[in-house]
């Protein structure tokens, strides 16, 4: 978290692929929260969030300074369809 506080943007892709790791809905709120004080914005790559929709940001993209990004070709086995969208 150290790092933070020098980061304009920061772009996570939660659930990680390809390790499956993934930050909890409370800790990337909160690094929203710091960066959006100063103006800075968190991006969050959400392509795999199907398979873990409990996390998901989907119901906070409204917040300014948060962008929530999905994929219709991951979940859904539309192999080679780079269809994606932005919350």
């Amino acid at each position: 978290d150290f790092f933070l506080d020098s980061l304009d943007v920061l772009v996570v892709v939660n659930p990680n692929n390809p390790t499956g790791l993934s930050l909890s809905p409370q800790r990337l709120l909160d690094w929203h929260s710091r960066l959006a004080q100063r103006g800075g914005w968190l991006v969050v790559d959400e392509a795999f969030i199907d398979v873990t929709p409990d996390l998901s940001l989907a119901s906070h993209a409204d917040q300014v300074g948060l962008i929530v990004l999905r994929s219709f070709g991951k979940f859904f086995g539309l192999a080679g369809v780079r269809l994606g969208f932005v919350l």
